[in-house]
């Protein structure tokens, strides 16, 4: 394996950016964010990973990539105090440890499923064996909590402003114990100066498409491989 490129990014021109007055707006709020709570449906992911043994959180991690690099606006930081883009964003989420502490673990995004899968399972893995909670250079990553001992209907992460533009991501334990469908509360906080509810909405929006594509084919590979058994 190569070495990671840091994720390249570009100005964006304020003089055209069609948020600018919203932007310098929301730049002076103490706190800036504007954060919502959905359930989403996984119900297919679920079955899917658990049929082919893959990890139900990294399916979603997955999603979750898939859509915030899909986006623009997810990708837009403050850097040294400009406005920028980046080309593509990578996935950041907490780890449980076995004294049931945490430990930060920074993975590398990949359209391709399989090569997400397995290098997540080896960082995570890594992460076990030597936590990390080191403040690094992260303007490039997005953040997810999992919290799966309860269900929500809304969620506030706390504000840093070192990393103040990068998006929040928090999931919640399953929507009610004796439902056959497998819903959870997924909570995204961002900053209020790049994104607006539009924005929010589209994420749900692209969300619910990429579970059920990723679920669809995760369900094609069980099948293939059933079938080659057979044979």
């Amino acid at each position: 394996m190569g070495a990671y490129r840091y994720p390249q990014k570009k100005l964006i021109d304020l003089d055209s950016y069609a948020r600018k007055d919203l932007f310098h707006v929301f730049k002076q709020y103490d706190n800036p964010t504007i954060s919502v709570t959905a359930e989403v449906d996984v119900t297919d992911l679920k079955h899917a990973t658990k049929e082919n043994g893959f990890s139900f959180f990294i399916a979603l991690v997955y999603c979750f990539s898939r859509v915030m690099n899909e986006i623009p606006e997810f990708r837009h930081r403050v850097v040294n105090d400009e406005l920028c883009e980046f080309e593509s964003v990578d996935p950041g989420y907490t780890v449980l440890l076995e004294d049931k502490t945490f430990s930060f673990c920074d993975s590398k995004y990949n359209q391709e499923f399989y090569a997400f899968n397995q290098s997540l399972s080896d960082d995570i893995a890594q992460t076990r064996e030597k936590p990390d909670l080191a403040i690094k250079d992260k303007n490039h990553m997005f953040f997810i909590s999992s919290i799966p001992w309860i269900s929500f209907t809304h969620f506030q992460q706390p504000f840093f402003s070192h990393y103040g533009y990068n998006p929040v991501l928090t999931i919640g334990k399953k929507i009610g114990s004796r439902r056959k469908d497998f819903i959870v509360p997924v909570a995204l906080q961002c900053h209020h100066g790049v994104v607006d509810g539009y924005h929010l909405g589209l994420f749900y929006e692209h969300l619910e498409f990429q579970i059920k594509e990723l679920s669809s084919e995760l369900l094609r590979h069980y099948n293939k491989r059933e079938i080659s058994y057979k044979f």
